[in-house]
């Protein structure tokens, strides 16, 4: 995404603050030249890891998450998108100009993995839940569900991660960015 150098924002927190209140992204991958991409609600964890750590949960009917145990899957990205609005050149004193678009979007990038660890799986399906659940005025939880229907709800999906990493030209894996914004 180009973004002129007057509109690049930095830093990381208000990064991380975009992708908190514009949680539901959309999760990029390319294997063997094909693209697949997945909406995803995300969790940010700014703790884990030097940039902070996405963690996601799609089903697991889905292919996209077979295609993070590729080893040709280099790294992935998620686009979060935050207020958007298109600019009329009407709007300006002067006829000369071009119509645009302003908005505001952060590209996370990092290298997916799935998670496995059953008590890892329940932590980030129980915090996704407790998350998105906060707002509601009757909070669903899993408590008082039977434990089988909950095995069997953490098996209809696979959690993923993936630690963002910034981008910087001597980082042994060159091209990564942790985000942008514009």
């Amino acid at each position: 995404m180009y973004i002129p150098p007057p509109f690049r924002e930095t830093q990381l927190d208000v990064l991380h603050s975009l992708i908190r209140a514009h949680s539901f992204g959309t999760l990029v991958s390319q294997v063997n030249g094909e693209l697949i991409a997945t909406h995803l609600p995300f969790l940010l964890d700014p703790a884990r890891g030097e940039h902070g750590t996405l963690t996601g949960h799609m089903a697991r009917a889905n292919p996209h998450w077979q295609s993070f145990l590729q080893p040709e899957l280099e790294q992935s990205m998620a686009v979060f998108l935050g207020p958007h609005a298109y600019i009329s050149p009407s709007w300006y004193a002067s006829p000369r100009n071009v119509p645009t678009w302003n908005y505001i979007a952060v590209h996370a990038y990092g290298i997916p993995s799935i998670v496995d660890n059953p008590q890892r799986v329940r932590e980030i399906l129980e915090t996704t839940v407790r998350t998105f659940e906060a707002g509601s005025p009757n909070p669903w939880s899993t408590a008082g569900l039977p434990e089988a229907y909950i095995a069997d709800m953490y098996q209809a999906g696979r959690q993923t991660q993936a630690r963002t990493e910034p981008h910087h030209s001597r980082h042994p894996r060159r091209g990564r960015r942790i985000a942008r914004a514009a």
